[in-house]
């Protein structure tokens, strides 16, 4: 019986041309989508750009340009490779959609309003945070993730100790849910070494990460690998708005602890918007 099925790639930072790696990676996830849409499912496909981040902001400066007009020139560098390739994607996606801008913000106002079901308090509180800062991979790194040299195994650059105010999600009210919820379905952790990790977890994730790998998802269909994410206690929302939002005290958790994996891995959610009718081959248009 036909099912619906949603698969997302990374979305690329637009700080370069793409090379290889986002190629690979592109092309895993189309082969996954065609898969799908041959056996009669309806399959959407996304994929894009990140337009935003200190990477980008530091390459546009050194080209002399505004970031906005330095991702507007290199997005269809990305578009057309993947034409090239005939990456038949369903949705190609800019951070700096208006649409995608209005999403967020719906987002992080219904966060914003919300309270947590325990104690009542804001699902967002306002803290900061020091760690050990990969720019390369707009990541907080843990030393034990780091190389002999303690530099980051990827860059080979150590990162920098850096201090920033953040709001964080206060997950960790929601823990028994989210625990009991992985007890009745294994398969929603992705594999056994992140299930058992979120049981024993008693402290805080809340440093910045980025899942950067394809993730797949069918409503009857369990995961195939790993996945890139793992439950966090508590994860950062986003930077402080100028002036910060009023009536937020800060919140005395503990000490943070971050994981990252980069992964290749497919993962299960909830079920996506139907696709478009099965096809064998077709050529991808920038969606806007």
């Amino acid at each position: 019986m036909p099912q619906r099925f949603y698969i997302t790639t990374a979305i690329d930072y637009v700080n370069g041309r793409p090379h290889l790696g986002h190629a690979y990676e592109k092309v895993l996830a189309d082969c996954i989508a065609r898969v799908h849409r041959q056996r009669g499912d309806a399959t959407f496909f996304l994929t894009g750009t990140d337009e935003h981040g200190q990477k980008i902001a530091r390459a546009a400066a050194e080209a002399g340009k505004r970031p906005q007009a330095f991702v507007d020139e290199l997005v269809p560098t990305f578009v057309g490779a993947w034409k090239t390739l005939q990456v038949a994607y369903d949705k190609f996606v800019r951070t700096t959609d208006k649409r995608h801008e209005i999403a967020v913000q719906e987002l992080f106002r219904r966060l914003n309003d919300a309270t947590s079901p325990k104690t009542g308090s804001p699902v967002l509180f306002e803290e900061d945070y020091e760690g050990l800062y990969c720019e390369g991979c707009e990541q907080f790194k843990q030393p034990d993730e780091l190389d002999e040299q303690g530099r980051c195994p990827l860059h080979l650059v150590p990162p920098k100790k850096i201090r920033e105010t953040n709001f964080f999600f206060r997950l960790s009210e929601y823990d028994e849910a989210l625990l009991k919820h992985i007890e009745n379905h294994p398969a929603a952790a992705a594999c056994a070494t992140r299930a058992s990790r979120a049981r024993t977890s008693s402290g805080g994730s809340r440093c910045p990460t980025r899942s950067r790998a394809p993730r797949a998802t069918s409503p009857t269909s369990g995961p195939t690998r790993c996945s890139t994410t793992s439950p966090r206690w508590a994860g950062p929302t986003a930077p402080t708005p100028s002036g910060g939002w009023p009536g937020r005290a800060r919140s005395a958790d503990p000490a943070p602890r971050a994981r990252t994996s980069s992964r290749i891995s497919t993962a299960r959610a909830a079920p996506a918007p139907p696709g478009p009718a099965p096809r064998s081959r077709s050529t991808p248009t920038r969606s806007t």
